[in-house]
């Protein structure tokens, strides 16, 4: 069903402002996220029409540019499962999101059995030598992106569980 504005009962309108292609950024490990981030999109479409979310086996053109796919998107959406914190592209996409100060949307699966880890692994994943090293390679560190996970720009937090609630 398409979502409708509380106040008018109209259906929900998107708009993008011109420097942006896509509302959406959907970032995620393809070993434990691709499915998940899927149905994400495919629920979106579904419920607000006219939505442009960005999934990397329906978008990416070139992987030497998902820094410029972030910089042309509204919003990040950080799918945080385990290995996300590993991942040398994974952290491309979080340190594009720190530097371009762009709102982000957490979403945690944990659930081992789904690819899911606790948010106290995905922590240790962040600051373990190989994404230290990773990090540090493209100009940050991991205190900087926990501070961007934690911090003011962060306009969401939410678990696979509370979402599969809501859908």
């Amino acid at each position: 069903e398409i979502m409708h504005d509380k106040a008018t009962s109209e259906p929900v309108r998107v708009s993008l402002s011109y420097e942006h292609h896509y509302h959406l950024f959907l970032s995620h490990i393809w070993g434990t996220g691709q499915d998940q981030v899927a149905a994400v999109k495919r629920q979106l479409v579904l419920l607000v029409p006219g939505v442009s979310i960005f999934l990397d086996v329906d978008d990416l053109e070139d992987i030497n540019s998902l820094e410029r796919y972030i910089d042309e998107t509204a919003v990040v959406l950080m799918f945080l499962s385990k290995g996300y914190f590993q991942s040398r592209n994974c952290l491309r996409e979080v340190v594009a999101t720190v530097a371009k100060h762009k709102p982000l949307v957490l979403l945690w699966e944990p659930d081992a059995t789904k690819g899911g880890a606790p948010i106290e692994a995905l922590k240790e994943e962040l600051t373990c030598d190989r994404s230290r090293a990773i990090l540090e390679e493209l100009g940050s560190t991991p205190e900087e992106c926990l501070e961007c996970i934690s911090g003011p720009h962060t306009r969401c937090v939410l678990s696979t569980r509370s979402v599969h609630s809501v859908l």
